[in-house]
């Protein structure tokens, strides 16, 4: 045995070393080999440094601050829009708002001002949320007036010049005929409306009334019913150019009635038991034929169903 070993050679010791420190002595050097390109470059299997340089840190601060800047004034435009459109909402209902209210019709006297101006009170104490215009239900006031009040046609509530300010529209019913029965004088329109008060002129129909009957009964019966169907039936001739200028009601009889033409010699007679239209159409038909005939009855009578009577 020498005393002086010889040394081994790099391959012999590597013949030596097991396969798992060869592997991990391969990895030691390609580790070694890479940490000679650069300190800043990123190396497969290596822990990366949370740290960054610091020009990305300024460029990164400036675009943050310029998106925080941007989000700050959509912000801003958005509650200035919110504003603006919450003052536009509220100059709106208020200049639709109705506290006052100034009544606008001709040839109303005062008291009478009063009464339309009250009426209108009363309903939006039962309606407060109407007295905002536009939510106004105009079918359901035009009826709670015509109830309290049935001369009147239409109303209509519209802005008054001022803030919470309104002026009441009021249209009146213009009569066709007139009767003065019981101490009273009752108007029809042409739709056949009953009313007492009347704003225009008197009509030129006048009511002959023979039936003899005391006024109470008449005044119970004719109030309504009868008077409505007078005038529909003159409103109805007169569409047709025939012209009552009277109407009588023969005696002992409320349920029937005759109705003088102008400018002929005969009269019509009607019945309140059956349809106005229908016995108008009737007497239209038999006028014409009267007249074509140059005939001179002294009455035409359509008070029965398809058939008219003349004499």
């Amino acid at each position: 045995m020498s005393l002086f070993r010889r040394s081994k050679s790099s391959n012999e010791r590597r013949a030596d070393l097991t396969r798992r420190e060869i592997v991990a002595l391969r990895r030691s050097q390609v580790t070694n080999s890479e940490s000679v390109d650069g300190e800043g470059s990123y190396r497969r299997s290596r822990t990366l440094s949370a740290s960054r340089p610091a020009a990305l840190d300024s460029g990164s601060s400036e675009r943050l601050a310029l998106w925080q800047l941007r989000q700050k004034r959509r912000k801003l435009v958005a509650w200035l829009a919110g504003l603006i459109a919450a003052i536009g909402l509220i100059g709106f209902l208020i200049s639709q708002l109705v506290v006052s209210v100034a009544v606008e019709s001709p040839g109303v006297g005062r008291d009478d001002v009063s009464i339309y101006a009250g009426i209108l009170k009363e309903y939006y104490s039962t309606r407060p949320i109407e007295r905002l215009r536009f939510m106004t239900d105009r079918p359901a006031m035009q009826l709670f007036f015509q109830e309290r009040a049935p001369e009147v046609q239409s109303v209509r509530v519209v802005g008054g010049g001022g803030l919470a300010k309104g002026v009441l529209q009021v249209s009146f019913r213009q009569p066709t005929l007139k009767w003065a029965v019981g101490g009273k004088s009752y108007f029809v329109d042409s739709l056949g409306i009953t009313y007492e008060k009347n704003y225009f002129d008197d009509p030129g129909v006048s009511v002959d009334d023979q039936s003899g009957l005391s006024p109470d009964l008449g005044q119970e019966i004719i109030n309504r019913r009868f008077l409505s169907f007078l005038g529909q039936a003159i409103a109805l001739l007169r569409e047709d150019g025939i012209i009552i200028n009277q109407t009588i009601l023969p005696p002992e009889t409320i349920r029937q009635v005759e109705l003088r033409v102008e400018g002929r010699p005969y009269r019509i007679k009607m019945t309140v038991d059956r349809g106005v239209e229908e016995q108008v159409a009737e007497a239209v038909h038999a006028l014409k034929f009267i007249d074509e005939r140059g005939l001179s009855p002294e009455y035409v009578d359509v008070r029965v169903d398809q058939r008219v009577f003349y004499k």
